[in-house]
């Protein structure tokens, strides 16, 4: 019942500590039509353990037989291959149930690897990766990562590259 003037300092709990990345959501469309060279999503950036950044490419490829069908191929900075695994779309454009996500293990110099999953959206959902044949061009983005530099808002997913065609 007394009152008493003072300060405290809250600055240490103002920030919150680096957290690795361990999701990659895609969106966007892959053509079934019209794409004959591999499309390249570059400059995803994933958070390490130390809160530092490393940026990692994507690689699609379309089968020749089936345009339905694509290769994945997650690859770093210096195009050593961190990853592949396969993405199959239903006859609507939809993601098919048989898709399972892309899991990479990322080795950060001097920093212990993490794993990061690329996940293309839910099976028959037009919320995630796509495959319309309206369409003669892919385009996709990241819509979000997990990931958290130090300090950085916990909520905030951070907002991916659009792709290139490779050549």
């Amino acid at each position: 019942a007394t009152s008493s003037s003072g300060s405290f300092n809250v600055d240490s709990y103002r920030s919150y500590p680096p957290k690795a990345t361990t999701t990659v959501e895609l969106s966007g469309n892959l053509a079934s039509t019209g794409q004959t060279t591999p499309y390249v999503l570059s400059n995803i950036t994933v958070v390490d353990g130390s809160g530092g950044t490393q940026n990692l490419k994507a690689t699609f490829t379309q089968s020749t037989s089936n345009p339905l069908q694509w290769t994945v191929q997650v690859a770093d900075s210096s195009n050593n291959v961190l990853g592949t695994g396969s993405l199959t779309f239903n006859a609507d454009g939809t993601p098919a149930s048989s898709n399972t996500p892309v899991t990479v293990t990322v080795p950060p110099p001097n920093l212990p690897s993490f794993s990061v999953k690329f996940d293309f959206g839910a099976a028959g959902s037009f919320s995630g990766v796509t495959s319309m044949g309206a369409t003669s061009a892919s385009q996709l983005q990241v819509l979000s990562q997990d990931g958290v530099q130090l300090g950085g808002d916990r909520a905030a997913g951070q907002l991916g590259h659009v792709g290139e065609r490779g050549d």
